[in-house]
Formats: C-alpha cells, structure tokens, sequence
C-alpha cells in the first residue's frame, strides 16, 4: 500500500465509513430472534426500516425523532396493536393476505411515488413505491401471523405470501396486486357481485426471494440510488456501509446473493467517491482513499484500475511540467496499488520523459555521453525497447550536430553525423540532416571560392578549392569551381 499519514485522514468528517451501531444491533436481533422463535419479529423489522429510511432525520425542516412524540409509526402501531387483539383478519391465510392489502389502501397508501422509499415518510404523507410498500406488508402481514418474504427483480420489489405448499405473489403498489393473474370480485352492501377487477401477472425471469430483513436492506439500497443521482458520493458510501453491516448476520452462514450484492455495491460506492475526488483533481487524495479501502474493506479487481488511471494522470501531468522527479516519486509511492505490467507501463512512460530531457539538454560531449549511457542502463535493464533507445540515440546525434554547427561550422556537424551512422546505421532523420548539412558545407566553401575569385585571387582561389575537393572529391559544383579558376589563371599567364 501506498504511505499511510499518522495524522488523521482527509476524509475524516467527510464520509462515514464505519457503520451505524444500530445497523448491527438489528443484525444481532435477527440472529437471536431465529434461534429462539425461528422468525424474525415484526417489532424488529418496523424500528429496522425506520432506521433504514432515516427516521431519525424526519422530514425536511423537522427534527422528529422515532418513537419521539411525533413518531410516524404511532398509527401503524395502533393498528397492529387492534389486529392483534382482535386475533387479526377473519379467515383462511389468502383471505387474510387480501385484507392485509385492503386495510394498507384504506389506512396508509394514498398515491404512488416511484422514488419515495422511505417507510416514515410513507407512513406520514402516504406516498410510497415499490419497496416502502412492500416494507409495510410484510411488517403488518408478519404481524398477524402471516409467512411474508420479499422479492427483488432488477428494478422492482414486490412480496411472496407462503400458504404452506403454495405461494401468492403480492403486488404491494396495487389495491388489486393480490395473486396477479386471478379475478378479484366485487359486491355491494348487499353481497350482490357487481363486477371484477383482472390485474394481469407480471413474469420476471430474474426474481430473487429476500427473506424480511433483505427486503428491509433495499430501503438503503435505494436511498444510496438517490445520493448517487444527487452526486452526493459521501453519503452513498455510509448508507452501502450500515447495508452491509444491517445484513452481516448472513457472514455467519453461508452469504447470499443480496449479500454478495450488497458487498459490490459497497464496493461501487467506495469507487465512486474516489473518482469524485480524482475527477476534482485531487488525485493524490483518491489514491490515498484508494489504498484505506482497500485494507479497511478488502481489495477488488477494479481498485487496480482505479489506481492506474488515477497514478497515470499524475504522471502525465508531472511530465507535461517537465517535473520528472515529481513524476517518479508519484510512482514510488503508489506504485504498489497497480498491477505491475501497468506499473511498468508508467516507469517506462516517465524513463522515457527522463531520457528525452537529458538529451534534449546534452549540448556538449560529456553530457551527451552520459546521456547515451543512461540510454544503454534503460535498454538494458528492459525500461525501453531497442527501437526508442535508437530514436533517442538519433534524437541526441542531431542535437549534437546542430550544436557543433553552431560553434564549429557544418564541417564539425557532418564529423558527427558521419560518426552517428557509422554507429546506428542510416537512420531516415541522420541521412537527411547528413545530406542537409553537406549541402550546405558545399556551398559553404563554393561562396568562399568565389569570394577569393570575384577579387581576382585567382592563386588563393585554387589552392582553396583544391583543399575543398579533399573535402568532398567527388563533388561536381567544387570540381566546376576549379576548372573555372584554372582556365583564368592560363588565360592570364598566356603571353
């Protein structure tokens, strides 16, 4: 991992990472309520999805509290309290179901809400969804005895009534969801049919049963939906924490296939903060959160990805600043939280930049022979390929080439492009400049010639353009100049 500060952390105050106590005091209360009753009480399942739904923060502008003198669930409760001292429904379990149904459409549901998950705030505006109103017919369902569980698809929630060896299923957000699928009769004060209502049912290939308290969890899941929708990743963070936490009786047996979900999402949420945090240009701050998430909640194949591109846009923007020892202790430092072949990725993209500074500033041989050693240990120890380590080795002979036309003239720049191909073979860019610089040399010493010429040194001149010819023997402009020079000089000495 990368180094850990002893102060405290940046994300102190910012995000909640450990879970609410309550989340595991409701974990606690199913287990034991299994071993001694073999269900979880109903009790247990309303102060849970209270909790879940922020009970305690109440609605906008209040600061109601549960079981507070203004708790939304003292009507539920009245209502349970009746049913159970009247012995609830009168009937068979389906009959009872369907009265579950009725009395939450005539008591507690007033319009549908897609987005209102909140059991508290159902229970104070009636406005629900799918999960706040599958939530309350299990709680009341459980309550007078009937066997309740939830079911998920993957985008809706619904409930499952077990009538020994069959099964209903109940659309919660219907006064007509009872059983989909079959009729639903209707009679006037008399007991006179006077109709029926047909809900057709809705076939889900993805449906997974939840037992009360996993279906208590999607109250959580969605309000980390709504931080998520509102950008508020902090807070999607603390609510996918008190998930996990809300369902950690599961870890002791063998975790299902909402706890596996639960722990992904936290692991989302976890990842989503930290982009957050990089996409603000905070990149050393995401690799931080990156590295105590990991050993706080256990490592995940995406983490790797995370970290490269967040460890990559700092190398790249240290090399862009030319501030290549930033850059290299950036990777130092996290190197650790990448897989190694994109750490070498990174070493040889920041070997690379290092290398190109130091030939682009080898003006003299010295520093161009410590720049060609440094080229030959990168090559060596596989930092680059032979290819690059050729292309910086050209790169830095026509650095030194143009340096030495500076200071010696083209002459000193072709010795050291002759020497270059001599050394790396006809390179395009060496050939080029060679065939560049000869070019002008030639001219070079041809207007040197006609200097001397134009001025009638015609002696001066030969012995110049002799000399030039050793130069370049084969070169016809030089060898024109000489012809010229000798046929003036006959043509003066003729009598």
């Amino acid at each position: 991992m990368g180094a850990q500060s002893s102060v405290d952390p940046f994300w102190k105050g910012l995000v909640r990472i450990e879970p609410d106590p309550r989340a595991l005091q409701f974990a606690d209360a199913v287990t034991q309520e299994r071993k001694n009753n073999g269900e979880v009480g109903w009790e247990t399942l309303l102060n849970a999805s209270l909790w879940a739904s922020g009970a305690d923060e109440g609605p906008p502008g209040s600061t109601t509290a549960q079981n507070g003198p203004s708790d939304p669930s003292q009507k539920l409760r009245k209502v349970i309290e009746k049913l159970r001292t009247d012995g609830g429904p009168r009937g068979d379990g389906r009959t009872k179901g369907e009265a579950v149904l009725s009395l939450m459409y005539q008591d507690f549901l007033r319009a549908y809400s897609e987005r209102q998950t909140r059991l508290d705030v159902l229970l104070r505006t009636g406005y629900y969804n799918c999960v706040s109103s599958a939530v309350l017919y299990t709680i009341i369902g459980r309550s007078v005895g009937l066997d309740v569980q939830g079911v998920a698809t993957r985008d809706h929630a619904f409930c499952l009534l077990r009538l020994g060896d069959v099964s209903v299923d109940v659309e919660t957000t219907s006064s007509l969801g009872f059983d989909p699928g079959s009729k639903t009769e209707f009679h006037d004060a008399f007991g006179r049919l006077t109709g029926f209502a047909y809900v057709p049912p809705r076939n889900y290939a993805d449906r997974t049963n939840l037992d009360p308290m996993e279906l208590v969890s999607l109250i959580l899941s969605n309000r980390v939906a709504e931080a998520d929708a509102a950008f508020r990743f902090a807070d999607s963070v603390g609510y996918s924490v008190d998930r996990l936490a809300l369902l950690s009786y599961e870890a002791l047996n063998a975790p299902s296939e909402v706890y596996a979900k639960a722990q992904n999402e936290l692991v989302e949420r976890l990842l989503n903060f930290g982009t957050a945090l990089a996409r603000g240009g905070k990149e050393d701050s995401a690799l931080e959160w990156a590295a105590y998430a990991q050993m706080r909640f256990g490592q995940d194949q995406r983490w790797l990805d995370f970290c490269y591109s967040a460890l990559n846009n700092l190398v790249v923007q240290d090399l862009r600043r030319g501030n290549y020892p930033g850059g290299r202790s950036h990777l130092n430092q996290w190197a650790s939280l990448v897989a190694e072949d994109k750490r070498k990725v990174l070493d040889t993209l920041l070997t690379d930049g290092e290398l190109t500074a130091q030939v682009q500033a080898a003006h003299d041989p010295v520093a161009w022979a410590s720049a060609d050693a440094a080229i030959t240990q990168a090559q060596s120890e596989g930092r680059i390929g032979a290819p690059r380590a050729v292309e910086l080795r050209v790169f830095g002979a026509l650095s030194e080439a143009q340096g030495a036309a500076k200071t010696g003239g083209y002459g000193a720049a072709l010795q050291v492009l002759d020497r270059s191909i001599a050394r790396l073979g006809p390179e395009g860019p060496l050939v080029n400049a060679q065939r560049l610089f000869r070019s002008n040399r030639v001219a070079e010493l041809h207007n040197g010639f006609a200097e001397l010429f134009n001025q009638r040194r015609f002696d001066e001149a030969r012995r110049y353009i002799l000399s030039a010819l050793q130069e370049f023997p084969q070169e016809n402009r030089l060898q024109q100049d000489l012809d010229i020079v000798e046929k003036n000089i006959r043509k003066n000495s003729s009598p």
